[in-house]
């Protein structure tokens, strides 16, 4: 079944105009009906929207998992040291950190990936675009470590 969202509320979430949203699904070739779009196809030209939503819902998942450490009474908080707790807090936070930026190397690895059958091409221009954008993420990661 497919699910359609508003083009306005994707708009607003991927932080960008309507008119520009619109424009881009039309660029792709992909139909609207009465202001909505369906999710798979949105994700066509945004392919970051709903991430946020994902990862709240795993945040809930992770908090109801661990939920006899978060439970407390709540006229009497727990202690602001008491660090039993704030080490189960922080590891519910590292656990939420650690799985974006695994899925966020998933990614980057199937991008390469995706690039190596462009630059196997015989379409110079795909053989283009793919060291372009090697070149330009070989870039972005070596200075992200520096």
């Amino acid at each position: 079944m497919s699910e359609l969202v508003a083009i306005s509320k994707a708009a607003r979430a991927l932080g960008i105009n309507r008119t520009d949203l619109s424009r881009r699904l039309g660029n792709a070739g992909i139909t609207t009906f009465e202001g909505m779009v369906e999710l798979a196809d949105l994700r066509r030209v945004a392919p970051t929207f709903g991430l946020e939503e994902a990862e709240i819902l795993e945040r809930t998942r992770l908090i109801r998992e661990n939920a006899r450490a978060f439970r407390h009474d709540p006229g009497n908080p727990p202690p602001v040291d008491d660090l039993a707790w704030q080490i189960r807090s922080l590891k519910v936070d590292l656990l939420m950190e650690k799985q974006k930026l695994d899925s966020c190397q998933r990614v980057i690895t199937a991008l390469f990936h995706r690039l190596e059958g462009f630059l196997a091409s015989d379409d110079p221009a795909r053989h283009r675009i793919a060291l372009e954008l090697n070149e330009w993420l070989a870039g972005q990661l070596k200075s992200r470590q520096a």
